[in-house]
């Protein structure tokens, strides 16, 4: 369908393994700090999708989602791993007038506590609730 790209960004070289070869021409990677990469590698295109999953400190997560905001379509999907570490997420929503989406893991009878995932729709204004 749709001749889109994926831009992949981390800090290793042997990630992407999963992409099909019949779709590795429309997929590239960008190792290193997405401090430096992401604003060049996205300058001038249009982001559908973006999907913050690096570190997940407040600062880098703020980056990362305000760097993108700007080449952000109408309606593209800006998703964060693990929302609940930090305000960051709710905080960018809130920023820009996005109605923020958390989904949290509940798991039962297990170690881990569960994490969670946020989504917001680039629809700045549309952040108040839903009226009948």
């Amino acid at each position: 369908g749709h001749e889109g790209r994926l831009l992949a960004f981390d800090i290793r070289a042997d990630v992407g393994w999963v992409i099909e070869d019949g779709l590795r021409d429309r997929y590239e990677i960008h190792v290193g700090d997405t401090r430096q990469s992401l604003p060049r590698e996205i300058a001038g295109r249009h982001v559908d999708m973006f999907v913050h999953d690096s570190d997940h400190s407040y600062d880098h997560e703020t980056f990362e989602l305000e760097t993108v905001v700007s080449q952000a379509t109408e309606g593209a999907a800006l998703i964060s791993d693990n929302p609940h570490g930090t305000t960051a997420f709710t905080d960018f929503c809130a920023r820009h007038g996005l109605r923020p989406y958390v989904f949290l893991e509940r798991p039962r009878r297990h170690i881990y506590p569960g994490a969670g995932l946020g989504l917001t729709l680039n629809e700045p204004g549309r952040s108040e609730a839903p009226t009948n």
